[in-house]
């Protein structure tokens, strides 16, 4: 087996692909006392394994050269996957080209989180909670994205005792929201911008090289939970 570096081009968003580290053409891999029927080995030779198949990578052969005997032998040396260096004259373009690259998963991320995400219904079928607060904190969290900079301080106002009614603060308790009240998941989001994006390792950075890498930043974390906020709150009126 030998390992290589394979890139590419995303016409959609305009940006190369990272470099990443793949087994190169002609690795073998020996499975022993491992059994595949004529129609198991017929589906993987014609599916492929791995990522990026659509691009011809994952191609695969099983039992290619049927040999009783074969000879086989360690390589001399081991060739190391590095990330390619990137030129200091390009490095701008290129942490340009990664910060777009990041916000293009963070925005794919978004759209897996609130489709993923919907407020419990009473046994009534309706929400606890009333169009006017869904609304107002929509409002409140497009004050904080608007913001210069970005800040979560108008949603953490708002969520204090003192600024709620014992009405609107009674709403936001009872409403459940991925098995907690919405209330405590807005706190909890707001307190820690990061939690619910550190789950997910594959965007919390943009590596392009060893000098190009781009990481969520509490500003960026602040933006995208505000969006959360303000997603989640939509999809719930639209809903109602």
């Amino acid at each position: 087996s030998s390992s290589t570096l394979i890139g590419g081009f995303n016409r959609k968003w305009g940006l190369p692909l990272p470099q990443v580290p793949a087994l190169a053409a002609g690795t073998v891999v020996v499975f022993k006392d491992t059994e595949l029927t004529e129609e198991q080995i017929q589906q993987l030779q014609g599916q492929g394994i791995g990522d990026r198949r659509n691009e011809g990578f994952g191609r695969i052969a099983i039992n290619w050269h049927q040999k009783d005997i074969f000879s086989a032998k360690l390589p001399k040396f081991f060739i190391g996957v590095q990330q390619p260096s990137i030129s200091s004259t390009v490095q701008p373009l290129a942490r340009c080209m990664a910060k777009r690259l990041l916000r293009q998963r963070l925005e794919l991320e978004l759209k897996k989180k609130v489709d993923e995400s919907e407020l419990q219904r009473n046994p009534n079928g309706k929400f606890p909670i009333s169009n006017s607060q869904l609304s107002r904190l929509m409002l409140i969290a497009r004050r904080g994205l608007n913001s210069e900079p970005v800040s979560l301080k108008p949603v953490n106002d708002l969520l204090h005792p003192d600024n709620l009614t014992k009405t609107a603060l009674a709403q936001f308790r009872t409403t459940k929201f991925k098995q907690k009240s919405l209330y405590d998941w807005l706190q909890e989001i707001i307190t820690d911008p990061h939690h619910w994006l550190e789950r997910f390792e594959q965007i919390s950075a943009v590596k392009l090289s060893q000098e190009i890498e781009v990481n969520v930043t509490d500003l960026l974390a602040k933006e995208y939970t505000l969006k959360l906020i303000i997603a989640v709150a939509k999809r719930a009126t639209k809903e109602k």
